[in-house]
């Protein structure tokens, strides 16, 4: 992900760039992703996500702002690989508000056929900052959005959705400021069903995971007049027969009535057409999204969690195994050394099964803002660890599992000093400081040996401040090498 990435007269609109590499990690073919919709400012790609078969890609857009909600609403979009080209959706919440920040974090589940999109600063009940997760599925007319996930006794500093993480049957979202119980909590949902292919129940030769008429024979889609009902225009006037009348008798002509059966509504809305858009708890989200579609399956938490923690900062789940990482964590007296908890899954329930921490951690290294698991293994990043001589240059730990015990394996760092603040200690540091130098030629005939005037400056300066000699090696009598030595 780029969010910061400008795109012609738009800076900050942001982008996903995709490499494909080939079995020796070499990278064979790039593409630059840009929304189907964009505008300045919505950081794209500030969460992202590929599906296992790499034919799919979500990138998230926090900060974007749909038409007629507002700013900051969030909304994400996901691409499909086909033929070499990847094609845009554009996904927003039909229920969407200002501010929730949708997009914050994304992942797939179910195969590929769901995506999680968490909105940690989504006011729900009233309550700012509670969070939540919009799951959408990809069906026979596209994505939709699914559910509406939302944590039980939130706070307003919750931060439900802050990450989440996904597998083939559940999804893992954190709520890092959760405060019952203190410290950060993690949830476990059921992941949306797939379609089970290989029925074709009106037996019209579609199977109906993608027929979006399954018990009409004579369609696959709702066309004009919806299932169950032919498009005919027996007078040619070119309305359908099922939309001349006005069926639902609300005075809105069928043909222009969203929803011609349905006397309470003309337009489908959130629930849909004979769903009404009620929120009869008033917990902010209508009565069809707060049922519980996608049923909570368990709470992973450690029973040591201090308020503080950041539990649930960062996820990543594979199969059976869940890494929860826990950047503010006080570790062996080291203020936000930080942490990450290793669970392991027996039916539903999640039983913590390995505490991780640097073994050369410092305090405010933050060690487990972010985590990703693979198999046996497991990457953590610190990204305040301190080089020697260079504050907060961050480093990332990588972990195997060997016969159930997680082992530091290697310590990853960047080659060379990041940043300025770097590049000045390297500057004042004495073995890097510029020195004021003069070559001379040793060996070299009396009348051929000069002396440059002692002036500051670079090695390379020091080369070139007697031409005669600098770069030349020593080459018999006559010739010389040049030598370098600092002057008091």
């Amino acid at each position: 992900g780029a969010p910061g990435d400008d795109e012609t007269g738009m800076s900050n609109c942001g982008a996903v760039y995709v490499h494909q590499l080939d079995a020796s990690g070499a990278s064979t073919s790039s593409w630059r992703l840009l929304g189907a919709s964009r505008h300045a400012s919505m950081a794209m790609g500030r969460s992202v996500s590929v599906d296992l078969t790499g034919t799919l890609v979500v990138g998230g857009a926090p900060v974007a702002d749909p038409a007629g909600v507002g700013i900051d609403a969030g909304m994400a979009t996901v691409w499909e690989l086909s033929g070499g080209v990847w094609t845009p959706t554009d996904l927003v919440a039909p229920d969407r508000v200002a501010g929730e920040q949708l997009g914050t974090s994304a992942c797939f589940a179910s195969d590929g056929l769901s995506i999680a999109l968490g909105a940690p600063l989504d006011a729900v009940g009233g309550v700012a900052g509670r969070g939540s997760v919009a799951v959408f599925s990809l069906g026979p007319a596209g994505w939709r959005m699914h559910d509406r996930l939302t944590i039980s006794g939130g706070t307003s500093a919750s931060r439900f959705g802050t990450s989440v993480a996904g597998c083939e049957d559940q999804i893992v979202v954190g709520a890092p400021r959760h405060t019952l119980p203190p410290g950060g909590a993690v949830r476990a949902y059921q992941a949306p069903p797939t379609c089970p292919r290989g029925t074709d129940s009106d037996g019209d030769g579609t199977d109906n995971c993608d027929d979006l008429c399954p018990s009409d024979p004579l369609k696959t889609s709702p066309g004009t007049c919806g299932c169950g009902v032919a498009d005919t225009d027996t007078d040619s006037d070119g309305t359908a027969n099922c939309n001349d009348p006005d069926d639902d008798g609300d005075g809105t002509p069928d043909v222009s009535d969203g929803c011609p059966l349905d006397g309470t509504k003309t337009s489908a809305g959130i629930c849909g057409c004979g769903v009404p858009d009620a929120d009869s708890d008033a917990d902010g989200l209508t009565d069809c999204l707060g049922q519980g579609i996608l049923a909570q399956l368990a709470d992973v938490a450690p029973s040591d969690r201090l308020s503080g923690d950041d539990f649930g900062a960062a996820l990543s789940m594979d199969g059976d195994v869940l890494a929860v990482g826990s950047p503010l964590d006080d570790v062996s007296g080291r203020t936000d050394a930080g942490s990450v908890r290793i669970f392991t899954r027996s039916g539903s329930s999640w039983t913590e099964s390995a505490l991780i921490s640097a073994p050369d951690m410092a305090a405010h290294d933050r060690f487990g803002s972010s985590v990703s698991v693979w198999g046996d293994v497991l990457v953590v990043g610190s990204p305040r660890a301190d080089l020697p001589g260079v504050t907060d240059a961050g480093a990332a730990y990588v972990y195997r599992r060997t016969g159930g015990v997680w082992t530091l394996e290697q310590k990853l760092v960047r080659s060379g000093v990041p940043g300025a603040r770097a590049a000045r200690r390297r500057a004042d540091a004495p073995s890097a400081r510029p020195s004021r130098c003069r070559p001379r030629c040793p060996r070299a005939p009396r009348r051929r040996r000069r002396r440059a005037a002692a002036r500051p400056a670079s090695r390379a300066h020091c080369r070139s401040c007697w031409p005669r000699c600098a770069g030349r090696r020593s080459a018999g009598r006559g010739r010389c090498r040049p030598r370098w030595r600092r002057t008091r």
